[in-house]
C-alpha cells in the first residue's frame, strides 16, 4: 500500500535528507506535495525526480495523506503547525526536526494534539552503526554497558538521542560541560538509567569515532587495544558512498531498506558524504516507522524539546579551562 507524504520546506533538509530518503523508499510513498515559501519547479537526482513546489496549503489535497514532514526553520515551526491544524489531518503523523520549538513557542505543542501521532525525525537513534550496536547490546554480547565514548561524532541534542538510544535510557540525569582553547569540548554525561557516557567536540563527521565499554568487551568502529572481546564494526563505502557495514570484517547482511537504500541512493545529493549516506539511511527508517504503533524509534517532541535544551544549558554553565579559566558548575537535568 502507497502511504501519501506530505513535505513542508524545501531548502537544504529537505533536498538533502528528506528527498532522497522518500526516493530510496521508492513506490512505498507517495509525495502528494512539496509547500514551500515560493511556488517553482525542482529537478532533483539526474531530473529522475521532477516536482512543483506550492506556496499555500490550501494548495494541497489533504486526503489519504498519512505523514507530513515538517523540515522549516525552527522560528517558523508554530506558525506553520497552527496553520495545518486548519486542514483535516487528524489521521495523519506529523514529523518535526530537532530541536523541535523555541522555547518562547511552546504554547503551540497544542496543535500536536490533533495528528494522528508527533515525533520527531532525529535520524542519529537509526544510525546504521548504531542500531548494529544497539543489536549488540541487547544480545548481550558485551555485558552491561560502562561508559560510551563519542569522538567527535556528534552535536548537542543529537548526541543525547543517540546515547539514550544506544543505552536504553529515556532521560538524561547530568551534564557537565568543560570547555578547552580552540574550541575544544568536553561533556561528561550520565543518563536515567545509570548509564556514563562522555563526547569529545567538536564535532568532525570527516575523522570521528564511537566505543562502547562494557562488563565483559567492548565496541567500537575502530582497532581498540583494550581486554576482552571486541566487536568491530566497519563502513563499506563505494565511490565515497556509504554502502553497508561490517562486523569483525564480514559485511552485516542488508535488511529490504538496506537493499532500498544502496540500490538508490543518488549520487548528486547535495554535499553527499559517508555521514550523509548514513544519515538519509537513517530517517527511512524512521519514516517507515513512522505509522508502526510499536517501533522502537519513535522519539517524541517533547524528548526533543528537553535533550535541545538539557545540552543548551549545560554549555551556559561550562567550566572553562586555559588563559581565561575560571570557576564553573554542572546542570542538573531539566525536566518538562
Amino acid at each position: 500500500m502507497t502511504e501519501r507524504v506530505l513535505v513542508l520546506g524545501a531548502g537544504k533538509r529537505v533536498q538533502g535528507a528528506i528527498l532522497p530518503a522518500l526516493w530510496c523508499l521508492g513506490s512505498r510513498y507517495e509525495i502528494a506535495g512539496v509547500v514551500a515559501r515560493s511556488a517553482r519547479p525542482l529537478s532533483l537526482f539526474g531530473d529522475r525526480l521532477q516536482i512543483s513546489t506550492v506556496d499555500s496549503l490550501d494548495r494541497i489535497d489533504f486526503d489519504g495523506i498519512g505523514l507530513i514532514l515538517l523540515a522549516v526553520s525552527q522560528r517558523a515551526v508554530a506558525d506553520v503547525l497552527r496553520d495545518l491544524s486548519r486542514f483535516p489531518v487528524a489521521g495523519s503523523v506529523v514529523m518535526l526536526d530537532t530541536p523541535v520549538l523555541p522555547l518562547r513557542r511552546l504554547d503551540a505543542l497544542r496543535y500536536l494534539r490533533g495528528f494522528r501521532r508527533a515525533l520527531v525525525s532525529e535520524d542519529t537513534i537509526a544510525l546504521p552503526p548504531f542500531v548494529l550496536a544497539r543489536r549488540l547490546l541487547e544480545e548481550g554480547r558485551i555485558g552491561g554497558i560502562q561508559t560510551i565514548h563519542f569522538f567527535h561524532n556528534g552535536y548537542k541534542h543529537h548526541v543525547a538521542a543517540s546515547l539514550k538510544f544506544l543505552a536504553g535510557a529515556a532521560t538524561i540525569r547530568r551534564i557537565v560541560s568543560r570547555s578547552y582553547p580552540r574550541g575544544r569540548m568536553v561533556k561528561e554525561i550520565r543518563l536515567g538509567n545509570g548509564t556514563e557516557a562522555v563526547l569529545f567536540e567538536p564535532r568532525d563527521y570527516e575523522d570521528c569515532r564511537f566505543l562502547i565499554e562494557g562488563e565483559r568487551g567492548c565496541i567500537a568502529d575502530y582497532d581498540f587495544g583494550g581486554e576482552g572481546s571486541l566487536f568491530r564494526i566497519g563502513y563499506r563505502i563505494e565511490e565515497g558512498v556509504y554502502q553497508g557495514l561490517t562486523l569483525d570484517g564480514e559485511a552485516v547482511p542488508m535488511d529490504p531498506l538496506d537493499q532500498a537504500y544502496a540500490s538508490r541512493v543518488p549520487r548528486d545529493v547535495p554535499g553527499l558524504s559517508v555521514m550523509k549516506g548514513m544519515k538519509i539511511r537513517g530517517l527511512m527508517s524512521l519514516i517507515a516507522a513512522a505509522t508502526d504503533e510499536s517501533s522502537p524509534l519513535h522519539y517524541s517532541p517533547q524528548a526533543g524539546l528537553r535533550d535541545a535544551w538539557q545540552m543548551r544549558w549545560s554549555e551556559l554553565r561550562t567550566t572553562r579551562y586555559g588563559p581565561k579559566g575560571g570557576g564553573g558548575t554542572q546542570f542538573l537535568g531539566l525536566f518538562f
